[in-house]
């Protein structure tokens, strides 16, 4: 059987202080707390898969998304900010600061102040056991 759930909102971005899985199976399921960004992330433009740079934020940054992707692709960070509280996403056509958390399809927003986000969550696997879970 391949199932997958998929993220509340198609999938939520956020700041250090929201938690980024990493195992496969972890998704936002709509709750309060915790919230979990999404780590299966998809652009619907580039159908790249969004990257998540941890403790950089884009502040200050006049270049074109692709090249902030070329350049962290190769591991380079330079054009990016240190910071303690921001994550930055990106994907070949799109890069975003993420200060607080955010849906991918949220329900409330201002229309004249909203950015769509073109990324999707392509869904995560569904937890089986018998399994190693944290060492056990």
């Amino acid at each position: 059987m391949n199932q997958v759930r998929t993220c509340f909102q198609s999938g939520q971005i956020g700041p250090q202080e929201i938690r980024y899985p990493e195992a496969a199976w972890e998704y936002d399921y709509g709750a309060l707390h915790p919230r979990v960004a999404c780590s299966n992330l998809k652009c619907t433009l580039c159908g790249e898969a969004v990257e998540a740079v941890h403790l950089h934020e884009s502040h200050g940054f006049a270049g074109t998304p692709e090249g902030l992707w070329t350049q962290v692709m190769a591991g380079d960070l330079s054009s990016l900010t240190p910071s303690m509280a921001a994550r930055v996403y990106l994907c070949r056509c799109f890069f975003k600061t993420a200060h607080y958390t955010e849906g991918m399809t949220p329900s409330d927003v201002d229309p004249e102040r909203y950015e769509p986000i073109p990324w999707r969550c392509q869904g995560h696997p569904v937890l089986s056991l018998p399994m190693t879970l944290d060492g056990v």
